[in-house]
């Protein structure tokens, strides 16, 4: 359910699963309110279409891992983009390992790590 609202742009859909001071540490940024990590993939979402594919998921009592390949296309030229420069149409994929720290169904803490480009 986060993943399908993730992809299909629901910032509150899939922004319903993180705490108020959820902590988010990716290649992009470190953010640690709900609020920021939103603003941040409007900005993102504004400018690249970015999806998540599932490859493979663990999950535990309080934490859980995916293996995630994420596709980026750009929308418009976006030279300062945080993990390097992409160009209108240009399309990225690359496979990277998420943890999600969860508490009361929540997400309390993300982490990303890059893995390899595909």
């Amino acid at each position: 359910e986060y993943i399908a609202a993730f992809n299909r742009d629901d910032f509150e859909g899939f922004g319903r699963f993180y705490t108020d001071d959820v902590i988010f540490e990716g290649r992009a940024g470190q953010f640690s309110k709900r609020a920021d990590v939103l603003n941040f993939y409007r900005k993102v979402k504004s400018r690249i279409r970015e999806t998540l594919v599932i490859h493979d998921l663990i999950l535990g009592e309080q934490d859980n891992v995916a293996d995630l390949e994420t596709q980026l296309h750009g929308l418009v030229d976006w030279p300062d983009f945080p993990t390097g420069p992409i160009r209108k149409d240009e399309t990225r994929r690359s496979q990277n390992f998420i943890w999600y720290e969860v508490r009361d169904g929540k997400f309390v803490r993300i982490r990303s790590a890059h893995y390899r480009k595909l």
